[in-house]
C-alpha cells in the first residue's frame, strides 16, 4: 500500500512539473492562422486579417495561447508555431508567434491596418523596404510612422 502511495505521489509530481512549464495551453477551439511570404517576410492570416512582423519580445510580453500556424519548411514537413496574445493587447491588433511551447522569446506581429505601437516596442521589420535585410527602428524608416498609444 505504501508503495502505491509513493508511486501516485511521484506520478503527480511529474505531471505537475510538466504542466507548469508549458505556456501553450491550446484552447479548445484554437485559431488556425495561414502562413504566406511577402517580400521575404512571413505574413499570418486569419479570417481576412493579415498580421505582419513588427519586433522581437521576451517571454514576459507573451500572453495566452490563442492558436497555431503550420509553417512550411523546405524538404520537410511543416513546423507548428504557436500564436499567443501580446500581453495586455487585443489579438485583433497584436499577436506573438513562437516556435515552441516554452519559448523564451517571440516575434510580435501587428494587424496590417494598425497604426500605433505599444509602449516600449519599436518597429524592427519594415516590410515596405526592399528585401529582408532592411531591419531597423522607425527613426531609420522615415516613410513609416507609428504613434505610441500615449501619443508620443
Amino acid at each position: 500500500m505504501r508503495r502505491r502511495v509513493h508511486i501516485m505521489i511521484a506520478l503527480s509530481m511529474i505531471l505537475l512539473i510538466n504542466g507548469c512549464g508549458s505556456k501553450a495551453n491550446m484552447p479548445d477551439n484554437p485559431i488556425i492562422f495561414l502562413h504566406s511570404v511577402e517580400n521575404g517576410y512571413s505574413v499570418l492570416d486569419y479570417s481576412g486579417m493579415e498580421y505582419v512582423p513588427f519586433c522581437d519580445v521576451s517571454q514576459d510580453d507573451i500572453g495566452e495561447c490563442v492558436g497555431y500556424c503550420d509553417v512550411p519548411v523546405k524538404d520537410a514537413e511543416s513546423v507548428r508555431h504557436f500564436i499567443y496574445t501580446l500581453r495586455d493587447y487585443s489579438s485583433e491588433e497584436w499577436i506573438v508567434e513562437a516556435d515552441s511551447e516554452n519559448a523564451d522569446s517571440g516575434l510580435v506581429y501587428r494587424e496590417r491596418s494598425v497604426e500605433y505601437a505599444p509602449e516600449g516596442l519599436m518597429l524592427e521589420y519594415n516590410m515596405e523596404a526592399e528585401g529582408i535585410d532592411d531591419i531597423a527602428g522607425e527613426e531609420e524608416n522615415p516613410g513609416v510612422t507609428y504613434v505610441h498609444e500615449n501619443g508620443v
